[in-house]
């Protein structure tokens, strides 16, 4: 029962509280519950010999019933935090090795309430020295959200290993993310590099144009043709193509980035480019690490929204190598 429990002097060896001890006549004892189990307990002891009051039990119950409820939802809270934490890795995972590249993600959130955005990216390897590149953003945050850019993600990749076009990949994503939920909507870069000859062929649906620096250091922008995902099914996506140098980088990113504001003021797509401009021999890992941190210099390391940065390099020589996805 939650109801307090009054003890008089006859009874303190039995309740085990020390009531002589803290010079005191009387005690109310009310359970701190979490489903149904008794947690712990509340302890309110007294000098008057007439004990409690009506009144005063019942604020002690009244306090039982809020340390409960917070209690339980800090249990709920932390469990959120675990399953978002494995959420959020599942989603920002890269392979530990790829053929013929190098390659580096980061993800930064606004806050840490936001520990699940909608950001992701994935690499996936292809076969055939092919090398499937992805980034998105879905509108919406918390754990509702994850699960749809996890539908994004994994649809995706499966439609990558039955279509070589990267626009029919999106058309297919497309209806399974309307069929799951008409309401989601998301955009998504998904490209194929041949890593024998730098062809890139990608359909970017309405995602901020990813850039490419080549082993000259020319920066130029990707394209981006086609509607973003979750709108009406019989809309077109467009393959685009463009090559890739060996020692060329491929810069991907949310628009957290070009987003980003110092008062009224956006980071914007021209600094962005600029930036491309300094990224020299850097590898992968230290390229989107340098852009955040030129970001956060912006900002005053003050994010209005999540950030995802991808880079993935062509390598001058077919290879094995490690990437770390979170350096």
């Amino acid at each position: 029962s939650q109801e307090p429990s009054v003890l008089g002097p006859s009874r303190q060896a039995a309740a085990g509280l020390g009531l002589r001890d803290w010079n005191r006549r009387s005690i109310v004892v009310v359970p701190i519950v979490i489903h149904n189990i008794v947690e712990g307990v509340a302890c309110f002891a007294g000098k008057r010999e007439s004990g409690f009051g009506p009144s005063e039990k019942h604020f002690a119950q009244r306090l039982s019933s809020t340390l409960s409820l917070a209690w339980e939802n800090e249990t709920l809270h932390q469990a959120q935090r675990d399953i978002a934490d494995v959420l959020q890795d599942t989603l920002l995972t890269l392979p530990e090795h790829l053929a013929g590249v190098a390659y580096a993600g980061l993800h930064r959130s606004a806050t840490e309430a936001a520990r699940v955005g909608g950001d992701f990216y994935d690499l996936v390897d292809l076969g055939d020295g092919r090398v499937g590149i992805t980034i998105g953003d879905i509108v919406g945050k918390g754990i509702d959200a994850a699960a749809m850019t996890s539908l994004a993600r994994s649809s995706i990749a499966a439609y990558a290993y039955e279509h070589d076009s990267p626009a029919k990949v999106m058309s297919l994503a497309n209806r399974a993310i309307i069929s799951s939920d008409p309401e989601t909507l998301l955009t998504a870069f998904y490209g194929v590099l041949t890593v024998g000859d730098g062809r890139f062929v990608y359909c970017s649906a309405g995602h901020p144009p990813p850039f490419i620096v080549n082993g000259a250091g020319l920066v130029s922008k990707t394209n981006t043709t086609s509607p973003m995902l979750g709108l009406p099914a019989e809309l077109r996506y467009i393959d685009e193509q463009c090559d890739l140098d060996a020692g060329g980088k491929l810069i991907l990113y949310t628009d957290g980035v070009i987003e980003s504001r110092r008062g009224a003021e956006f980071f914007g797509e021209e600094r962005l480019m600029s930036f491309g401009g300094t990224v020299g021999g850097r590898s992968p890992g230290v390229v989107i690490k340098a852009l955040l941190a030129e970001v956060g210099e912006f900002t005053g390391d003050r994010f209005n929204d999540d950030i995802a940065l991808l880079c993935v390099e062509r390598l001058p020589n077919k290879g094995i190598n490690r990437g770390s996805p979170h350096e």
